[in-house]
């Protein structure tokens, strides 16, 4: 009996098929067999199979006319002759070493399933998909089963890959795929395959590659999938109900309230073909179902009411079609436009509206706290999604904890990226992690149990303190806080450029008050966009050099007695927009030789956090190159990608950043900077960063790069050191109060509070 079988479905995909074929022919693991069907191709894919056929016998070719990806895999099982069975997609490919990894990690753990995560790649980029590793750190190696962790493993991935399968499990349980289903029939096979399963391990090692670019295989390309997706619920009821899993109901609706994402994500794909109207009794019909779920299982339908709003805009869109001639409402940006008989009647300014509610809320909100505060602590939230940028808050949190009139607490909820490298699950048990190593209270504003957004009037906060305005959830939204606080910003990083669209309209102008950092923010936030919210009392984040642990320095630089050089490159190309300043297509590599070359000099490397992402991308360089470079980095010294960086800052003698936000945070060091330019370098600083960055030394290509590190770090010529040190005094730093402590005490004195 060979080891394990691998069945790989094909259809028209010349492109990539002997990218795929290679991956699998040349496992270190030889004692496998290689099941291809071909099903229906109208390309060249039969005649490499055909000539893959000859070149290895284990490799068998299964010509078939086109009945679809899951009857293929059904006749693959057929002919399988492996102690184990694997499926592979022929626009993927796996690692060399999978087949000999997962067959000893299966036999080691007498497993029925097992899993291990992927990657998804394209011509562009490759990211981690993190959603076993919740899973992964419960298990903790052993092995397990459905009814253990039924919530975990509605969350692990459902695709047809990174899955080992033992043969004699499945023949057992009849298991196959549903051939009336095509599209998500990889999760009905998937859950009742976990439900049968009396041992699931899971071997945490990325060995499969997933291609996200391409839409011409069978799984990858159906455009008329609502069906389908209501075929795969009634399946999965069907199976958990047959099942007697314990607490069914409850696996029922949080299923059902994935289906109801999934339609979701779907119907706003095709909401503009034909397609629509056939597809809209299916979102009605999910609706049905909802409205089967018992009242109380009826909370695990966090999405419910996002579906009746999608249902109700389609029958909107109807009813404004019937009374178009007559009467009709335009929403253009910003603006609504009524129009009665073809003639503009009403033009309104949105942000007018909505910035005439919000004053309303905040004198409400105000007023209540001014009475309030006279008979207890006020509630102040600090909303955290991302605890790298923690370093611009922590100064206000402190101040406020030390103060008889606040109660500061974190909300520590979800970052709301649709790639953001590990499992939602993950990234808050980082910030658990994280705020009880210091002792900070916070609030869960994300059920990591049931994979959903909390309403922020479960924690009462009576002021909002915004960690970002970028990436926020709806429910976490600025209209939907500011119903329940006063909603305030203090900057996660050193404002320095003027060129943001309506910087103010989307979210800065919206706010009770924005913190901003100097009289210059505030004047030229006055003269563009009329701001009347602005309060100029410094900066918390450079709080973080009054509140320097200087044990940490020791830790970061390893060495004494040396210069201490750091290069941070950024991650915004031209290639993403024209006014890009990242320099290192240009010097990344001429910088990392200089390192070498200067062997007397202790470097630290630090890239933005998603820098690796955007080098990718835009063709910088391909994923081994990129790691090869950071190798080499950590040969050479250290890569450092903390968040609290200004220990790192305050150790050095000099940075060399194409970076703008660094250029004012590095100031108080009163070190040099080696600002890195492209040669056409479209300046669009804010007054302030003109002003500072004519005390560093600009450089536009690799010459004066050189020329400049000679006179300035080698022979000590710091000829721009005197401008440095009085530019220091436009950050409006105070020297007894920190800024966290300023902004306590204006908060005091709006609030009618006695010091």
């Amino acid at each position: 009996m060979v080891k394990i079988s691998i069945i790989i479905p094909v259809y028209n995909v010349e492109k990539y098929l002997r990218e795929c074929l290679d991956s699998v022919i040349n496992q270190t693991l030889q004692d496998i067999e290689i099941i291809c069907i071909n099903d229906g191709s109208t390309d060249k894919s039969l005649e490499i199979l055909r000539e893959y056929e000859q070149k290895d016998n284990r490799l068998m070719v299964i010509n078939q006319s086109n009945k679809g990806v899951s009857t293929a895999r059904n006749i693959g099982m057929q002919q399988a002759t492996g102690k184990y069975m694997m499926f592979v997609d022929s626009d993927d490919y796996i690692a060399q070493n999978a087949c000999e990894l997962i067959y000893n990690t299966a036999e080691e753990k007498r497993c029925d399933i097992l899993l291990f995560p992927h990657y998804n790649f394209s011509a562009n980029t490759c990211t981690d998909d993190g959603r076993l590793l919740d899973l992964c750190i419960t298990l903790k190696d052993k092995t397990t089963t459905f009814k253990e962790h039924p919530d975990e493993f509605l969350l692990t991935p459902s695709e047809t890959h990174s899955k080992l399968y033992k043969t004699d499990f499945l023949r057992k349980h009849n298991l196959h795929w549903e051939t009336q289903i095509q599209y998500c029939e990889d999760r009905v096979f998937y859950i009742n395959a976990l439900i049968y399963a009396r041992a699931i391990g899971i071997l945490y090692k990325h060995l499969y590659y997933y291609r996200v670019d391409t839409f011409n295989s069978l799984s990858k390309n159906n455009r008329t999938i609502l069906p389908h997706l209501y075929k795969v619920h009634i399946a999965l009821k069907k199976i958990l109900l047959e099942s007697k899993v314990e607490d069914s109901d409850i696996l029922c609706a949080k299923i059902l309230n994935c289906t109801i994402r999934s339609y979701l994500a779907q119907w706003g794909r095709i909401h503009n073909i034909p397609v629509q109207a056939k597809n809209i009794k299916y979102l009605c019909k999910i609706e049905k179902e909802c409205k089967k779920i018992k009242k109380e299982y009826r909370e695990y339908l966090s999405d419910y009411d996002r579906l009746q709003q999608a249902i109700s805009n389609y029958r909107m869109f109807y009813i404004k079609k019937l009374f178009e001639p007559i009467f009709e409402i335009e929403s253009r940006r910003n603006r609504i436009v009524i129009y009665l008989f073809e003639k503009q009647t009403i033009n309104l300014s949105t942000h007018t509206i909505i910035n005439l509610l919000l004053n309303i809320r905040y004198f409400r909100h105000l007023c209540k706290l001014r009475f309030c505060g006279k008979y207890r602590k006020i509630r102040v939230g600090f909303w955290v999604t991302e605890i790298q940028k923690w370093s611009s808050q922590a100064s206000l949190y402190e101040a406020l904890k030390k103060s008889s009139h606040f109660e500061p607490f974190v909300l520590l909820a979800n970052f709301k990226k649709s790639k953001i490298g590990i499992s939602p699950q993950e990234h808050m048990r980082k910030g658990i992690n994280f705020f009880e190593g210091r002792g900070i209270e916070f609030k869960l504003v994300y059920d990591i149990n049931q994979y959903r957004h909390l309403e922020l009037k479960t924690f009462k906060p009576d002021i909002v303190f915004y960690q970002q305005p970028w990436q926020i959830h709806d429910k976490q939204s600025l209209i939907n806080t500011s119903k329940q606080a006063l909603i305030a910003y203090v900057p996660y990083c050193y404002h320095s450029q003027n060129s943001y669209v309506n910087y103010l309209l989307g979210f800065h102008g919206r706010l009770w008050k924005y913190f901003v950092e100097t009289e210059l923010h505030k004047k030229e936030y006055e003269q563009k966009y009329n701001a009347k919210n602005c309060v100029a009392l410094g900066s918390c984040k450079l709080d973080n050099y009054k509140l320097i642990d200087y044990s940490k320095i020791n830790k970061i630089w390893k060495t004494t007695g040396k210069k201490r050089i750091i290069y941070a490159p950024h991650h915004f190309f031209e290639q993403e927009a024209p006014q890009g300043v990242s320099t290192f297509d240009k010097n990344g590599d001429f910088i990392l030789q200089l390192a070498k070359s200067h062997p007397e000099y202790e470097w630290i490397f630090r890239p933005h956090p998603v820098f690796k992402d955007r080098v990718l991308r835009y063709k910088i360089k391909t994923l081994s190159k990129i790691e090869a470079y950071f190798a080499e980095w950590e040969q050479l010294g250290s890569v450092y990608s903390g968040g609290d960086y200004y220990e790192m800052f305050a150790g050095s003698d000099c940075l060399i950043t194409d970076c703008i936000s660094f250029l004012s945070e590095y100031l108080p060091t009163g070190k040099p900077i080696i600002h890195l330019r492209k040669d056409k370098y479209i300046e669009e600083f804010n007054a302030l960063l003109k002003v500072i960055t004519d005390s560093y030394y600009k450089v536009y290509n690799n010459d004066m790069l050189l020329s400049v590190f000679n006179d300035v770090i080698v022979n000590n010529n710091d000829y721009l050191r005197d401008e440095r040190i009085k530019n220091i005094s436009l950050l409006n730093i105070n020297k007894d109060k920190t800024t966290g402590e300023k902004i306590k005490e204006y908060l005091e004195k709006e609030l009618w509070l006695k010091r």
